[in-house]
């Protein structure tokens, strides 16, 4: 580290230059005539003798066009007759100086929502909402503030900055990278081949075609978000990430609603009446899902704008990074809150539907003795009721729920090597939603068939002329019966 000391005018140099090492100062006059000693220290300890203040960049270094570091001669930093001078106590006192904090990332404090000071021993204080209190950090901590001259636009001046050290988000966000990007690809390739098959023409085709549609574009305002912006479109992609969020897990619980509620309804005769049924029931699936997105993301808009809300739940958004910020209680209030009354929805949906679809595989197999009374049947039939239980969890938006929950943890990366490295498998497997939707919806002999015949590889007879299953010459009388053969024809539990 690199610190400048104001000498009194009536010290005696030579004395100052004997009790140092060769090449660790050197002594210059500022421009109020002052004598100014720099040296060289791997350590922090003249702190403790005198108050420290922390600059950003190295001498000679400031912020230009945003946090970054480039040569522009400006030496030191101003403490007094600045905007951040009355959160500084006595900032006519002498101070030493530490340049170049290391911090790779950076935000403007806003003194206008963020209460912060520095004391006299040099102690950075400012109050988290989230705790309620006011958090410490010493001059050694180096992930906390730092003072830069910055330049941008009509900007320019002395500033006070947040450090964040972000390296180990920036590793979770590689490995994360390459599974929204596989996504991306799976979620065009899922919609493209619902367009070519024409499965769109069902209700269930066009509500996930447009739960795919609003996670594409989800994951790509997530690649978008670990770029570095400036504030206001820092703030367009949060309120975009809420807003295809909020879509997202909304689609879920439609696709959730739509299979409960299909699953044991008599199998009704397509016809015009029909067709405009549907349709009309599939517009009120979009007015719920975009419906509530746009509430939720204009309802953000209006009560970060506004002082109507106490700070302790104030949401903000796009200050320290592109979303709701973890600085209080909004996040929890705006955003878990809602999302996981939604998954609750999806909970007690799933239990529901995965009980009523058991019961009936287990009517069917009481018919059938002979499969029921062999080992491997007993295995066959243990596999798929794990394979349906797994595909109805990805679809119904369970595997979000983790997510979820991981989000009430305000850092899991901090606790441990386990955590954290918990927290990347568990990000990276939420992220690769859009692989398991091809998995499920497209890699199977249905589509496949239907791929094939769309190609030329088989003639329409060859598909039609196959054996139907065992399960399908079952006949079982009222509902059990409705839901076997819509077993056999849901998109999520056919083969």
């Amino acid at each position: 580290m690199i610190y400048d000391q104001i000498l009194p005018n009536d010290l005696d140099i030579k004395s100052v230059l004997g009790s140092k090492q060769p090449g660790t100062i050197c002594l210059d006059r500022n421009q109020g005539g002052e004598m100014l000693m720099r040296q060289c220290r791997k350590d922090l300890s003249i702190c403790d003798d005198a108050r420290c203040f922390k600059k950003c960049c190295p001498d000679g270094q400031s912020f230009v066009g945003g946090g970054f570091c480039k040569d522009t001669f400006v030496r030191g930093i101003e403490i007094q007759d600045q905007t951040y001078s009355t959160y500084i106590e006595d900032p006519e006192d002498e101070y030493e100086l530490i340049y170049g904090a290391g911090c790779p990332d950076v935000t403007i404090y806003p003194s206008n929502t963020i209460q912060y000071s520095i004391t006299k021993d040099g102690v950075f204080k400012y109050y988290s909402n989230y705790s309620d209190k006011f958090i410490q950090e010493l001059e050694s901590d180096l992930s906390g503030y730092c003072i830069e001259h910055a330049t941008k636009g009509s900007m320019s001046g002395y500033y006070v900055f947040r450090c964040f050290q972000n390296r180990q988000a920036n590793n979770k966000f590689s490995f994360t990278l390459w599974a929204k990007i596989a996504s991306c690809v799976f979620l065009v390739m899922t919609v493209a081949l619902y367009f070519y098959l024409g499965e769109t023409r069902s209700t269930f085709g066009k509500v996930l075609v447009s739960y795919c549609v609003a996670m594409f574009i989800l994951m790509l305002v997530l690649i978008l978000s670990m770029m570095k912006s400036d504030d206001l479109w820092c703030k367009i992609k949060g309120y975009l990430l809420i807003f295809f969020n909020c879509s997202t897990h909304a689609w879920v619980n439609v696709i959730s609603y739509d299979i409960w509620g299909t699953f044991g309804s008599p199998k009704k005769t397509i016809c015009v009446i029909q067709k405009k049924k549907n349709l009309r029931k599939f517009l009120n699936y979009c007015l719920y899902a975009w419906g509530i997105a746009l509430v939720h993301m204009i309802l953000l808009i209006i009560l970060e704008n506004t002082s109507f809300l106490p700070d302790s739940v104030q949401p903000r958004i796009g200050n320290l990074y592109c979303f709701i910020e973890n600085v209080n209680y909004g996040r929890v209030v705006f955003l878990l809150v809602p999302y996981m009354v939604l998954q609750i929805i999806n909970i007690v949906l799933f239990v529901r539907t995965a009980i009523y679809c058991i019961r009936v595989q287990n009517e069917i197999q009481k018919m059938n003795d002979t499969f029921r009374k062999n080992d491997s049947g007993r295995f066959i039939l243990a596999k798929d009721r794990l394979t349906l239980l797994v595909k109805l969890a990805v679809v119904m938006g369970i595997i979000w729920l983790v997510e979820l929950l991981q989000n009430f943890f305000k850092n899991m990366i901090s606790y441990s090597e386990f955590t954290k490295t918990l927290e990347i498998v568990l990000d990276t497997i939420t992220c690769c939603q859009g692989v398991f939707i091809f998995l499920i919806f497209i890699c199977k002999k249905k589509i496949l068939n239907l791929l094939k015949k769309k190609l030329g590889c088989i003639s329409w007879t060859d598909s039609t002329s196959s054996t139907p299953s065992s399960e399908s010459n079952i006949i079982l009388q009222g509902r059990k019966a409705s839901a076997t053969t819509y077993a056999a024809e849901n998109p999520i539990l056919s083969t």
